[in-house]
């Protein structure tokens, strides 16, 4: 059995005082005779409220520099248009996307992001792809298999569109090198409203919905060449949100049923799920952005739409070191 120099490289550190706040540092305290180390403890703040709250809308890029864009307000019944980049403490509209839209895949940054799929007035299923640039969308390579709720991530030149909706759920993956979408290895699982984690070659399919009204525990590990079952979300939930990467991720919100909208959040640490802090407003289809210690929640479907945004940021906590 590995002790703890063979992991870490060093040996846990012998003061008379506590350490440095640096999450996952171990050291024994010669005062008081304790074994302590730092944990991560995580919690939502509030943040600077989106101009146009709207649920299906989705979003990219880090918790001071995101990017949000298209969606559905109800009341009024509209599908929109409207993008919007936030700067860590407010959000500013600027150039709208090309198709009206909600339910879409995203990757990339909040100056260079991907739009794909989608659902279009009156309740139609594009394959429109559309790139940011930081000042502008434009139209790119449609996806092959257009559908609404199909998650996405990685970067605006290299991203994945997962699963998703077309009249049944799918289990389609399609990747991206920058030019053209190639169908590759399907989820094991058919499902939409399905969270992304990750990368276009290390990525996570969590939860969803595979047949109305059952919603999945199930979360997939990409690889970069096949899709594996893994630990399961402890409450499976449908327009889901999520943020991180594939060996550490955050999952919130959602819903269970039809109109039972959760504030539930879930931590990964690369094998297994831990629920943690909830939202302070429950909601689903909010747009996501950041990673696992400073992610975004972003509008979504409360009911009705907010306009909410929060933070999600982790602290390290001393906690004693207990042997049982």
């Amino acid at each position: 059995m590995a002790n703890y120099k063979e992991i870490h490289g060093v040996n846990v550190e012998y003061r008379t005082g506590d350490a440095t706040a640096v999450i996952g540092d171990v050291w024994y305290n010669s005062v008081t005779g304790l074994l302590k180390a730092y944990v991560g403890v995580g919690a939502w703040a509030s943040g600077g409220n989106v101009n146009t709250g709207r649920y299906g809308i989705v979003g990219t890029g880090t918790q001071t520099a995101a990017i949000a864009f298209g969606g559905y307000t109800s009341p009024p019944n509209l599908y929109r248009d409207e993008t919007e980049t936030y700067d860590g403490s407010s959000w500013t509209e600027v150039g709208d996307i090309n198709t009206t839209s909600w339910l879409r895949g995203r990757a990339g940054t909040q100056t260079a992001a991907l739009a794909t799929g989608g659902g279009t007035p009156p309740d139609n299923r594009t394959a429109d792809s559309e790139t940011w640039n930081g000042t502008s969308w434009t139209e790119g390579a449609n996806i092959n298999t257009a559908r609404t709720i199909g998650s996405g991530g990685g970067t605006s030149t290299a991203a994945l569109v997962i699963g998703g909706y077309t009249d049944t759920r799918l289990a389609i993956v399609e990747s991206y090198d920058g030019s053209s979408w190639t169908e590759i290895a399907d989820l094991n699982q058919l499902r939409d409203g399905t969270a992304q984690a990750g990368t276009q070659t290390a990525s996570l399919a969590i939860s969803g919905r595979a047949a109305s009204p059952a919603v999945l525990t199930v979360v997939e590990s990409w690889n970069g060449t096949s899709w594996t079952e893994i630990g399961d979300v402890n409450t499976g939930r449908e327009g889901i949100g999520g943020d991180g990467v594939s060996t550490y991720a955050l999952a919130w919100g959602g819903e269970i049923n039809p109109g039972t909208r959760q504030a539930i959040t879930e931590q990964f640490d690369g094998s297994s799920w831990t629920e943690v802090a909830d939202l302070s407003t429950a909601r689903r289809y909010g747009a996501s952005a950041g990673t696992a210690s400073l992610g975004l929640a972003i509008s979504g479907d409360a009911p009705p739409s907010t306009v909410a945004t929060e933070e999600w940021a982790l602290a390290a906590s001393i906690e004693t070191v207990a042997f049982d």
